[in-house]
């Protein structure tokens, strides 16, 4: 009985920790931002957390899902926090760029950088890898944007290759 509902239990929080992911990769894709403001005296946040697009998100889920309000009224660690939020973007982003890669193995490809400064005078580069598939047909897939520390060629070549 004790192992049925530990099963039950984990299968739960399995559950719930895959509303959490989709929430995010949601957010991801639709380049809405995740955090807002912070308040703690509003009844309405749950357990003081912020008032954010990431919390919302999860409130409307919960209202289909009761075992996600549950997890979130009771849970210390509820896998909310932005370090958190932060990491599974980072999980998302390596399995994308590993797909991308998988595409990509064994075949002729062109890198396209472009490189400019953003408003705080930061110097940007923006990776992008062109391929062509077995069907002909051409795939553009930006690989991300980065903070270069100078626009010396040897910098900018030391950058791409770090990310490649």
């Amino acid at each position: 009985m004790l192992n049925k509902s530990h099963v039950e239990q984990k299968d739960e929080n399995r559950q719930v920790q895959l509303k959490i992911f989709s929430s995010v990769r949601y957010l991801g894709r639709q380049v809405t931002t995740f955090r807002g403001r912070w308040k703690t005296d509003d009844p309405e946040i749950l357990n003081g957390e912020s008032d954010s697009n990431f919390i919302q998100l999860l409130r409307i889920r919960a209202e289909d899902n009761p075992n996600l309000l549950k997890w979130l009224d009771k849970c210390q660690d509820k896998f909310t926090s932005p370090d958190i939020q932060n990491e599974i973007l980072k999980l998302m982003s390596l399995r994308i760029l590993r797909d991308i890669v998988q595409q990509i193995s064994g075949k002729m490809y062109t890198i396209m950088v472009e490189e400019t400064t953003d408003l705080l005078n930061i110097e940007q580069m923006i990776l992008c890898l062109r391929h062509v598939d077995d069907d002909l047909n051409v795939h553009e897939e930006l690989i991300g944007l980065y903070s270069l520390g100078s626009t010396f060629a040897d910098n900018i070549m030391l950058t791409i290759q770090d990310i490649l």
